[in-house]
């Protein structure tokens, strides 16, 4: 996920703020008359955090305590003055990086999508890697920032990165 060690040797150019106060600071005071932040979300590393926190703390896990977590966050963002597009791995995502079988969540992208739904927040499906996608927004204005903690959207262009999300805790994040 990412190159190893960029973050640090980004570490210089970082800014540590709360997601809301960026959104209000960029929105309100970056671009007049524009009420929400577009948030970029690469669904796919929120389906990594979600199985690391529950393999972490249950160890007999089940689809219903990653629902009920992802459940819990999108119902935050509902607090917050952003307009989330959340951009989910697509079919012409490599199958290896680094030498490393790229394993998905598959089983929860169908019922992400209908929570997605339900929230009315927009979704789509990348081409390939969703880092790329929203790099690709980014860079065009559809996107304001990316949520990611994968590195690889620097890489693909990125602008402004969000990392270090943290749900259950205050919004306090760095920005790149």
């Amino acid at each position: 996920m990412g190159v190893n060690g960029l973050w640090e040797l980004l570490k210089p150019t970082r800014e540590e703020t709360s997601l809301k106060l960026l959104a209000l600071r960029d929105r309100f005071e970056g671009r007049p008359g524009e009420r929400l932040y577009r948030l970029g979300i690469d669904t796919s590393i929120w389906f990594h955090q979600l199985q690391e926190q529950f393999v972490a703390r249950h160890a007999n896990s089940s689809e219903n305590l990653e629902l009920r977590s992802l459940l819990h966050r999108l119902a935050r963002l509902l607090k917050l003055p952003v307009r989330p597009l959340f951009v989910f791995d697509g079919p012409g995502r490599p199958a290896h990086k680094c030498s490393r079988k790229v394993v998905g969540m598959h089983w929860m992208v169908g019922n992400t999508q209908k929570l997605l739904d339900a929230f009315g927040y927009e979704w789509r499906m990348a081409p390939g890697e969703a880092e790329a996608e929203l790099a690709k927004l980014n860079q065009l204005g559809i996107v304001d920032a990316i949520l990611t903690d994968d590195s690889d959207a620097l890489i693909f262009g990125a602008r402004t990165v969000i990392r270090n999300y943290k749900v259950d805790a205050e919004d306090e994040v760095h920005a790149f």
